[in-house]
C-alpha cells in the first residue's frame, strides 16, 4: 500500500486524511438521549442556576478555586515547572477579543448549554461562540470541520469516536493541562481508563453511563411475585424469568432488548451480553479473540432463542431509540435494556405509565451493561501558549470545575437529566441527591446502586481499536440476519471475525 494512499470504504483511492474521515463517518448516528434528540430544555435548577453561587468544597489538592479554574496564582508558576502549561491570567479580559474560543455540541438541551456557557464567560471574561451541530451525522459533520480545520477549541465526542480524532490529530491529549492530575485523581478510576490512550488522558467526561442496565417494571414484576431479591443475577436468570413471565401471562413479549435500529443498538446490545460474560471481542492487544466457533457464539444463540421464543417483540428492529424508551414507559415490558439515565423518564408521570414503579437490576453475578461516556475534546489547531492555555480552561470548565472549584456543569447534568458524571463527589453532593428524591424511587437504595454500578462497568475494548466502527457497520448488518434466520449464529460470527481481520489489513499502514 503506498504510503500516502489508501482506499475509502468504496474502493476510492483518497489521501490519508481524506481516508481517516470516510472511516469515521461510515454510518449516520442516531445519537443517544444524552448525546442529541432535541428535547425541549428543562428549567435550570434554582440552587444551581446560571446566576447563583454553588455550594460545594473548593477544589481537591489545596488549590484555590481561582487555580483550579485557571487563574493566574502561585500555580502558574507550579504548572510551568511541572512542564505544563500556564493558567490563563485571570486580571486579563477577552470578551471584546476578535479570537474567540468556539465550542461545538450536538443538539441536546440546548438552553441550558447557553446557560452555562454565559457563567463560563462572566467567570472568566471570556467570549465565546457557541454552536450546537444540527445534524443527525454529528460525527460526520465534525469530521469535515477537522479536516477543513474549522475554528474550534472543545467539542463534544463520544468515546466510540474520540480515539480516531486523537489518533487523526485533530484533538489533543490533556496532559499539558495544569489541572489534568487534580481531574484524574477525582475521576472513577475506570472512566479516567476509557479517557486514556497510550497512557494520555485526552478527554474530559461530559457524560458518563452504565448503558445496557436491566430496567424493571414492577408492575408486572409484582403481579408475578418477582420482589428484588428475585431479580436476576446474570444473563441465564433473565432469560428464565422472562419464559416464566410469559408462560403464566404477565406480559405477551416481556421483553425489550437494545435492538432497535440506527447507532449500532443491535451490535452494542449483543456485545454487552458478551462482556458481561467475559466473552470480550479483542484481547489486551487489541486483536480479535472470536470467531464461528468460539464462546461468543453461544451468546448469540441465546439471543436468537429468546427472539424464536417470542419473548421479544419482533417491531423492535424497526424502532428507534425514542421508540424503544416510549415503548417501555407504556407498561407492556417487564424487563428492557436501558441507559440508565432512561430510568428518569420511566419515573416521570407525564412520561411514563410506570412512573414509581420503574427500576433498574444492579451489579449481580456480573456487572450489567458497559461503561459509555461523552467528553470534551480539546480540539488540535496549532495553538500555542496563552491562547491554548485559553482552550484548555473552556474545558476544563466544562469537563472538570468551574472557578470557585465546583463540578459546576456536572452537577447541573445530574439534577436536571440524572446524568451521571465522571467525577464520584456528584453523586455525594447535597442538592443532587435532593433531586434524585423527587423522582427514584426508595432514593437512597437506588444512588448506592447506581455507585456500585458506575464502579463495576467495563468499557468496550473495541472502541479502542481503529477499525470498531466497521466492525459496528458489518454487526448492523449482520446480526438482525441472524435473529431473522438467514444467518446462523456461527456463520454470522464467522464473517464478523472475517471482517475484523480484513479491517486490521486495511488499516495496518496507518500510523495509529
Amino acid at each position: 500500500m503506498d504510503e500516502d494512499r489508501s482506499r475509502d470504504l468504496g474502493g476510492r483511492s483518497v489521501d490519508r486524511r481524506s481516508f481517516l474521515i470516510a472511516a469515521a463517518g461510515v454510518a449516520g448516528s442516531g445519537l443517544l438521549a444524552a448525546c442529541g434528540g432535541g428535547a425541549t430544555p428543562a428549567p435550570a435548577p434554582t440552587s444551581a442556576g446560571a446566576g447563583a453561587a454553588p455550594t460545594s468544597a473548593p477544589a481537591a489538592g489545596g488549590a484555590t478555586p481561582a487555580a483550579a479554574a485557571g487563574g493566574a496564582t502561585p500555580a502558574a508558576a507550579a504548572a510551568s515547572s511541572a512542564g505544563k502549561l500556564a493558567p490563563v491570567d485571570t486580571a486579563k479580559d477577552f470578551s471584546g477579543t476578535d479570537d474567540p474560543v468556539v465550542f461545538n455540541s450536538w443538539i441536546y438541551e440546548i438552553n441550558f448549554v447557553k446557560e452555562n456557557v454565559a457563567r463560563f464567560e462572566q467567570q472568566n471574561k471570556e467570549k465565546v461562540n457557541y454552536e450546537a451541530v444540527n445534524s443527525t451525522d454529528y460525527p460526520g459533520v465534525m469530521d469535515t470541520k477537522h479536516i477543513n480545520k474549522a475554528a474550534m477549541d472543545m467539542a463534544y465526542v463520544l468515546d466510540t469516536q474520540y480515539l480516531r480524532w486523537y489518533k487523526a490529530g485533530w484533538s489533543l491529549d490533556y496532559e499539558q493541562w495544569w489541572n489534568v492530575d487534580v481531574a484524574k485523581s477525582e475521576m472513577y478510576p475506570n472512566v479516567r481508563d476509557l479517557l486514556t490512550i497510550d497512557g494520555k488522558l485526552v478527554g474530559l467526561p461530559y457524560f458518563t453511563c452504565d448503558s445496557g442496565v436491566v430496567a424493571t417494571n414492577q408492575v408486572i414484576l409484582d403481579k408475578m411475585g418477582i420482589k428484588r431479591e428475585q431479580w436476576p443475577k446474570n444473563w441465564k436468570a433473565l432469560y428464565d424469568q422472562l419464559r416464566q413471565i410469559k408462560k403464566d401471562g404477565g406480559a405477551e413479549q416481556p421483553y425489550l432488548p437494545k435492538w432497535y435500529g440506527g447507532w449500532f443498538a443491535i451490535p452494542l446490545g449483543i456485545y454487552e451480553e458478551m462482556i458481561n460474560q467475559n466473552q470480550e471481542l479483542v484481547n489486551d492487544e487489541l486483536q480479535p479473540v472470536f470467531d464461528g466457533k468460539s464462546e461468543h457464539v453461544r451468546i448469540v444463540e441465546d439471543g436468537k432463542k429468546a427472539w424464536d421464543d417470542g419473548l421479544v417483540p419482533e417491531s423492535i428492529l424497526t424502532m428507534t431509540e425514542s421508540d424503544q424508551i416510549d415503548a417501555f414507559a407504556t407498561g407492556s415490558y417487564a424487563y428492557s435494556i436501558q441507559q440508565l439515565y432512561d430510568l428518569n423518564i420511566f419515573n416521570t408521570p407525564e412520561k411514563s405509565k410506570i412512573a414509581g414503579h420503574a427500576n433498574f437490576v444492579p451489579p449481580g453475578d456480573h456487572p450489567w451493561g458497559h461503561l459509555q461516556a461523552g467528553m470534551y475534546a480539546t480540539a488540535n489547531r496549532g495553538k500555542e501558549g496563552e491562547r491554548l492555555s485559553r482552550s484548555y480552561r473552556l474545558s476544563g470548565w466544562f469537563g472538570h470545575k468551574d472557578n470557585e472549584g465546583v463540578h459546576y456543569v456536572a452537577k447541573r447534568w445530574a439534577i436536571i437529566r440524572a446524568l451521571n458524571a465522571g467525577y464520584g463527589a456528584v453523586l455525594e453532593d447535597p442538592e443532587v441527591i435532593a433531586a434524585y428524591e423527587k423522582w427514584a424511587p426508595e432514593t437512597p437504595k437506588y444512588i448506592d446502586d447506581m455507585k456500585k454500578s458506575m464502579e463495576a462497568v467495563q468499557p468496550f475494548k473495541l472502541v479502542k481499536t481503529f477499525w470498531f466502527q466497521d466492525w459496528a457497520v458489518k454487526a448492523n448488518e449482520v446480526l438482525p440476519k441472524i435473529l431473522l434466520g438467514s444467518v446462523t449464529p456461527s456463520d454470522g460470527m464467522q464473517q464478523l471475525r472475517d471482517e475484523s481481520d480484513k479491517m486490521i489489513e486495511k488499516y495496518k499502514d496507518l500510523p495509529v
